[in-house]
């Protein structure tokens, strides 16, 4: 992976990324937004990203040929750092 960040900052020194837009019904068009904030989840579920970049993530979890081990990909799902009741 060549191009991603979880950071909303460092997306917005990029060049050529992606942009998130609402559309607003009253004006019947679409109006560019800030890319969201996500808080606590921001580390584990914020990755931004191109598309290609994106696919070659997603192929850790599902294909077997990666040099990854399975008890390492397994020890992605587990929490680490406890911040309140129930969230890690």
């Amino acid at each position: 992976m060549y191009r991603f960040t979880f950071s909303i900052e460092e997306v917005e020194r990029y060049t050529n990324v992606s942009v998130p837009y609402n559309y607003n019904k009253k004006e019947n068009k679409l109006e560019k937004q800030l890319w969201p904030s996500l808080g606590n989840y921001e580390v584990g579920g914020g990755i931004r990203s191109c598309i290609k970049d994106l696919l070659k993530y997603g192929q850790l979890y599902i294909d077997k040929s990666y040099s990854i081990k399975e008890d390492k990909v397994h020890k992605m799902y587990q929490p680490v750092y406890k911040l309140d009741n129930n969230t890690y």
